[in-house]
């Protein structure tokens, strides 16, 4: 079990701050990095053309 989710089922809340900031962290990372690096490749491929 991972300890983010240990420490979600012992907090008896519906979220903890630690996690909401893990996740904050990276969905503004995957949206800016990961994202944006996949779209110069799929933007220059052939797929669906």
């Amino acid at each position: 079990m991972s300890k983010f989710q240990v420490k979600f089922e012992k907090s008896g809340k519906r979220i903890t701050k630690e996690m909401m900031e893990f996740l904050t962290y990276w969905l503004t990372n995957h949206i800016l990095v990961d994202d944006k690096t996949f779209a110069k490749f799929y933007n220059g491929s052939t797929v669906g053309s």
